[in-house]
């Protein structure tokens, strides 16, 4: 079964690292604006609980109840630039989520994949299966979800509906099987 909730523990996950880029630090704390997955919208109250906070090349991330947390290589000489964040505490410790980011001013960026190579482009599609969230930087104007993301639930009769996940643990990896 699918579940909504997994993604956004992976997405959380993705927003790591310490690169400038123009002037811009993926450093900070990050909350998710908006989020596609399979080409349709994934609910605010689905991405509400979910944090990133980076420092350098280490990450944490929290959606909900789930945690995870561990170390993010970027290569921003890629196009587009790459993230890799190796899962070192949590329930997927020892997995890695591949990724792809940019940084401007309406945020961070990120995309994943979940057959493990690096998304191509940022479009979720239900073709492609990426994951793609849009970060924004804890305490920024603009952070709020339901402002920034015009398919809220109640209003995209195709939107993710978010769930609780199974007992099987949860998260990043779980996703990206």
């Amino acid at each position: 079964m699918f579940h909504p909730i997994r993604y956004a523990a992976a997405i959380a996950i993705g927003a790591l690292l310490t690169l400038p880029v123009s002037g811009q630090s993926l450093n900070g704390e990050w909350s998710v604006a908006s989020g596609t997955m399979d080409g349709q919208t994934v609910p605010a109250n689905a991405l509400a609980s979910m944090k990133l906070s980076i420092n350098s090349t280490s990450f944490s991330a929290v959606s909900g109840s789930l945690t995870s947390g561990g170390t993010l290589g970027a290569n921003s000489l890629a196009t587009p630039a790459q993230l890799v964040f190796t899962i070192d505490n949590g329930a997927d410790k020892g997995n890695k989520v591949n990724a792809i980011y940019k940084l401007d001013n309406e945020g961070l960026t990120i995309t994943f994949s979940k057959d493990g190579s690096f998304p191509t482009g940022f479009a979720s599609t239900a073709d492609n299966k990426f994951l793609q969230l849009v970060y924004r930087q804890a305490g920024s104007a603009g952070n709020s979800t339901a402002a920034t993301n015009p398919n809220a639930p109640g209003q995209d009769p195709n939107a993710v509906e978010s769930g609780v996940t199974g007992g099987d643990g949860g998260g990043a990896s779980s996703i990206f099987k």
